[in-house]
């Protein structure tokens, strides 16, 4: 294999993490169609982390992202609070931010009813083009008025949200909302009644909305509703957070259908970009958690000898 980036950030790769009898049947066929990459997780340092979503509110990628920043939750937040710290992050609105204010981010998504509650797209899967998102962002400023609420668009499917309105408490992220149920997580809380009857005005102006009628004759998902995240405030990041993680996405949509021959092919073409140059450091998220892997050249032969870790492939074989 050739030499390590040591300088890259971490790789996730969503979908990737199974429970020990899917793993065992799956190994396998990944040693003959992914040989690098099982080599890889072979000479890698490894540990595995159980996701705690009633507690956490977030996904097993977005915890780690989460604690590699060095969020740290006060008293009765969830991870999933600082989740909207991350996704300013990056934002030229962020240095104008106070440290103690709690930021909250507004997604653009999509919600259908279906038999067993709603579901929810996040707005990475809508293929929202720049002036749609401005045109709808245009399209709520009258129902801003005489509301504590002030959006600023971040990016084509997240706006920031300014307000010292009482808010609904630890709210889940879309990504989680996504993988589950939007019945799951809906608030019902007292504090956040304000904001749900200005989202559900929202909703109803964007029903018949030029954008959402020009998407449906383009045979796009419309933009149906915002799904709010936050309630942190900047203070609570590391003072100099590393480098974002690159997510892959590309094993999502078969690891949700569980068609394992369409995850098999699609992981194949992930160890072709992605592994040629070995990474530094991977995380294969699932359902339940994490795994969390260093490439053993990366440690000293010191530190090998005395780690509790496992290789990846002991800790992805047998997770939790």
């Amino acid at each position: 294999m050739k030499q390590l980036d040591s300088q890259t950030p971490p790789l996730i790769i969503t979908g990737a993490l199974f429970q020990r009898n899917h793993a065992q049947a799956l190994w396998p066929m990944m040693q003959t169609h992914t040989p690098r990459l099982c080599q890889w997780l072979a000479e890698s340092r490894a540990q595995t982390i159980a996701l705690d979503e009633p507690r956490g509110r977030c996904t097993a990628h977005e915890a780690f992202v989460l604690r590699q920043c060095g969020f740290k939750p006060q008293d009765k937040q969830s991870l999933s609070t600082g989740m909207a710290l991350i996704l300013a992050l990056e934002s030229p609105l962020w240095q104008q931010l106070p440290a103690e204010n709690p930021v909250w981010v507004t997604e653009l998504v999509h919600m259908a009813p279906e038999r067993e509650g709603a579901s929810l797209i996040p707005g990475r899967l809508l293929s929202i083009e720049t002036d749609e998102s401005q045109a709808l962002l245009e399209s709520v400023q009258s129902l801003l008025e005489g509301t504590d609420f002030h959006l600023h668009p971040l990016n084509n499917t997240r706006w920031l949200l300014q307000t010292s309105a009482q808010m609904p408490a630890n709210p889940v992220t879309a990504e989680l909302a996504f993988q589950t149920t939007v019945q799951d997580w809906w608030d019902t809380s007292t504090k956040g009644r304000t904001w749900r009857q200005w989202a559900n005005e929202v909703q109803m102006l964007w029903f018949t909305h030029p954008v959402n009628e020009r998407r449906q004759k383009n045979g796009l998902l419309p933009i149906n509703g915002l799904w709010l995240m936050g309630g942190a405030a900047p203070k609570q990041l590391s003072p100099a957070p590393p480098a974002f993680p690159k997510i892959i996405y590309d094993l999502e949509a078969a690891f949700r259908e569980q068609d394992w021959s369409a995850w098999l092919q699609a992981l194949v073409k992930i160890e072709q970009q992605w592994f040629a140059s070995p990474p530094a450091e991977v995380v294969l998220a699932g359902a339940h958690g994490y795994l969390h892997a260093t490439h053993q050249r990366q440690t000293s032969k010191w530190r090998q000898f005395f780690t509790r870790k496992k290789t990846g492939q002991l800790c992805w074989l047998d997770p939790f």
